[in-house]
């Protein structure tokens, strides 16, 4: 009896030992963040709690192992459960909370045609009554972009494709007295084996298409683009930004130039601001160098002139429509009237504005 006891544990100790490697197995492919506002992290939390609890437990003899191991990990989800209430919308305070996110201005409707002139026609707008900065309009939309991004992809079309979900519109000043619209396109791996034998290497560069002449060319990066989400292993971006930054949370990231063009990966940082997982909001930007891979974290507002992409538009849009529907609460955006009740579009573009902070998207 008393060996088949020692077996048991020998095999529990075995089970334990496994399961903390299956942790940093998991940890590696799926990349948490250590993040009390991430959900994922709560439920990640509360199974390995569950499991390691119950092996030890074992370990100890403990004959009501399993439910305590149960119960502890449970616990875990209740509290993350509890702690999102405070997240609802219709938790008292939030519906004030949630439309104050993003502050709306309403112009007159037949200043749309001033503010927005049809394709072809100007380039450059006052973003504003009175204002000195520019308002700039490309006049290229993105799938014609595409197109001319692909025919310059050459020789290279064997190894390396353009990310069409990627293609930035954004605006560059060369120095030339005037700001040139682009779209840029990172080029990434077109295979896992390709990626595995390139790695060190990296892709060749980016494609850019100006926006207004319709002319695309291929950017050669001197060192190659090591660090691109088709990468693999150690060069993967999302994992160099995970090792770098175990607790942070990241917004859909977003591929520039700068004014020299120099390729960067632009990361916002989001934070939730209502409750523990509702109104995410951008806390600054991490910029990755895709040739040598080092970051560096700003704060939000201390961002380099160059960066456009600040804030996600996914949280913009959402932030914007909060505040276009929650004027008079919650019950009557849902269930009432719905007086003064609105939404934005179902489409979308961006224009680029000049001022003395230097560019915007």
């Amino acid at each position: 009896m008393r060996r088949d006891r020692n077996l048991g544990r020998k095999a529990y100790g075995i089970l334990l030992v496994l399961a903390i490697l299956s942790w940093a197995v998991i940890d590696y492919v799926t990349l948490p963040a250590y993040n009390f506002q991430s959900f994922g992290f709560w439920t990640l939390l509360a199974i390995y709690v569950a499991v390691i609890g119950f092996l030890v437990g074992k370990l100890l003899g403990l004959e009501k192992a399993p439910v305590v191991a149960v119960g502890c990990g449970v616990l875990a989800i209740a509290i993350a459960f509890l702690a999102s209430a405070a997240s609802w919308l219709v938790w008292p305070g939030n519906a004030k909370r949630y439309y104050s996110q993003l502050e709306v201005s309403d112009r007159e409707a037949s200043l749309f045609s001033k503010d927005f002139p049809d394709e072809g026609s100007l380039a450059a707008v006052p973003a504003a009554a009175g204002s000195a900065d520019l308002m700039i309009l490309p006049r290229t939309d993105k799938q014609l972009s595409i197109a001319i991004g692909q025919g310059k992809l050459g020789t290279y079309g064997a190894r390396f494709r353009m990310d069409e979900n990627t293609f930035t519109a954004l605006g560059v000043d060369r120095g030339n007295g005037k700001t040139d619209i682009v779209r840029v396109s990172p080029l990434d791996y077109t295979g896992f084996m390709v990626a595995l034998t390139g790695g060190s290497r990296g892709t060749a560069g980016y494609i850019e298409v100006d926006q207004q002449t319709e002319e695309g060319r291929l950017v050669q990066v001197d060192g190659g683009m090591k660090y691109t989400p088709g990468a693999v292993f150690g060069y993967d971006l999302d994992r160099r930004l995970r090792f770098r930054y175990r607790g942070l949370l990241f917004g859909t990231k977003s591929f520039e130039i700068d004014d020299s063009g120099k390729p960067w990966w632009v990361v916002p940082v989001i934070r939730n601001t209502v409750g523990l997982f509702g109104g995410p909001d951008a806390a600054g930007i991490v910029l990755v160098d895709p040739v040598s891979g080092e970051t560096e974290r700003f704060a939000r507002g201390e961002e380099p002139a160059w960066v456009d992409r600040v804030i996600p538009s996914d949280i913009v849009i959402t932030q914007a429509n909060n505040h276009l529907r929650l004027k008079d609460g919650w019950f009557n955006a849902l269930f009432g009237q719905k007086r003064d009740v609105f939404q934005l579009s179902d489409s979308y573009n961006y224009v680029v504005t000049r001022g003395p902070e230097g560019l915007r998207t």
